[in-house]
């Protein structure tokens, strides 16, 4: 729980408009208080909800670097770094 929490804080800081039930439902593929009911009762993340949320970063990750390829400029590259060094991060969460 506390990796895909750490993951959220990530992500909030390059987005300003994420909060927890935006990224209940795009990154982790469940309900808007899937997140906010699971740190109540202290139950872990579900497996698939971790899997969703690495296949959402890699995904966005190829589409930075994409943009990069098509683009050239050094910003999309980094924000293809992030995503794919938070990416990593749902990763070994996901082995835990």
């Amino acid at each position: 729980m506390d990796e895909v929490i750490e993951i959220y804080e990530r992500l909030k800081t390059m987005d300003a408009s994420l909060n927890m039930r935006k990224f209940s439902c795009e990154y982790l593929g469940m309900s808007e208080t899937y997140l906010f009911s699971r740190r109540y009762y202290g139950k872990p993340v579900s497996e698939k909800a971790k899997l969703k949320l690495y296949k959402q970063l890699r995904s966005t990750a190829q589409l930075w670097l994409g943009v990069y390829e098509e683009y050239g400029r050094a910003h999309y590259l980094a924000r293809h770094r992030q995503y794919t060094d938070i990416a990593l991060m749902a990763g070994s969460a996901l082995l835990d």
